[in-house]
């Protein structure tokens, strides 16, 4: 898949038993107006706002599970693969994004946000604005969504084996630093609240 203009390559979002192998993702192309975080490949949450005029019913917080990225090749796009939004105390789980090489990637080359027993091993990420970005929250509220209130402390998720080289892109689209990997939590009471 190549030469995607203001989107994603690939969405998806409340599936299981996704397998995207031995794909090749280049060349993301955006209007100048357009600050949209754009990852080749998307895992999203179904939340209406971000998918609006479905029925009603798909609305019930189903979330992605059982999906691998394997053995695929991302170059030239703004972010590799990953997750941008979450909602609070539901999870993705057994992501694997694995055996995959990244080169001349934006922003995040995978971002793994509010994913539970989940591996990122084995990928090769050369020439990129950042590494690995593995978030149990989100700090800022713009794409965090309240749906339950159980917030698990164990991600259960393997960060390893993977080969990191990464640059500053210079770049006020991307905000993040040039770090190879970079876990993120937050503390939270029953009280935290959550608004958006």
């Amino acid at each position: 898949m190549t030469n995607v203009k203001n989107g994603h390559h690939l969405a998806i979002a409340g599936c299981s038993k996704v397998p995207i192998t031995n794909c090749t993702f280049s060349k993301h192309y955006k209007s100048s107006s357009n600050t949209d975080s754009l990852e080749a490949v998307h895992l999203d949450i179904l939340q209406k706002e971000r998918f609006p005029g479905l029925a009603s019913k798909s609305y019930d917080g189903t979330m992605n599970k059982n999906i691998t990225v394997e053995n695929c090749k991302f170059k030239n796009v703004d972010r590799g693969a990953g997750t941008h939004s979450i909602f609070t105390g539901k999870y993705m789980s057994n992501i694997a994004i694995k055996n995959n090489k990244f080169t001349n990637i934006k922003g995040y080359t995978i971002q793994g946000s509010g994913y539970i027993n989940s591996i990122i091993t084995g990928n090769k990420i050369k020439n990129c604005g950042a590494g690995i970005y593995f978030r149990s929250v989100i700090a800022g509220t713009d794409t965090t969504y309240k749906y339950g209130n159980k917030i698990t402390h164990d991600t259960g998720t393997v960060i390893a084996n993977n080969t990191i080289s990464v640059r500053d892109n210079k770049s006020n689209d991307y905000g993040q630093t040039p770090y190879g990997i970079r876990i993120y939590g937050k503390k939270t009471t029953s009280s935290t609240n959550v608004s958006g």
